[in-house]
């Protein structure tokens, strides 16, 4: 994993930006160069909101995430619950490591195969659309990942069973 660049601390961010945690907004509270006190930071790549301090860009939901909440996420990732990067409500932020952040991606269209059913020891089923998505609600709800080679067989640890569904 990357590491995260440092955040600016907190008193100097405040001084600067001004952060509403039920809309998500962040706005200038001075005024720049190319930009007045009061308009809202509005800078984005890829859906990211971005926002330049002291010469840095800076990912606007890490800055959110610390004005909000106090806690400077160092070298956790922010995610998004609702997978919108331009949804900065603190409601819809969270502290996350890159295994918890990756279980909140979409799978890719790309990977479309035959429909598979995860069957847990205690009888209960899970269909998912195609591997990638089994291995995924795998890794997120039970933390282990069963070759595909051991199709239909319960994995020796868990005891959960994964085979193509009918």
């Amino acid at each position: 994993m990357a590491k995260a660049k440092p955040l600016p601390p907190i008193e100097q961010l405040r001084e600067l930006l001004d952060y509403d945690p039920e809309s998500g907004v962040l706005r200038w509270r001075v005024s720049k160069s190319n930009v007045c006190a009061g308009h809202e930071v509005r800078t984005q790549t890829k859906g990211y909101i971005v926002v330049r301090v002291c010469g840095c860009a800076y990912r606007a939901h890490r800055i959110c995430y610390y004005m909000g909440t106090g806690i400077d996420p160092g070298e956790y990732e922010i995610d998004h619950i609702d997978r919108n990067p331009s949804n900065n409500r603190l409601a819809n932020l969270r502290l996350a490591d890159r295994a918890l952040n990756s279980c909140n991606q979409r799978i890719n269209g790309r990977n479309m195969r035959r429909p598979i059913t995860i069957t847990h020891p205690d009888g209960s089923t899970i269909t998912a659309k195609h591997q990638r998505a089994a291995a995924w609600l795998l890794q997120c709800h039970s933390r282990t990942v069963t070759r595909w080679a051991e199709i239909a067989t319960p994995h020796p640890s868990t005891g959960i069973t994964i085979a193509y569904a009918e």
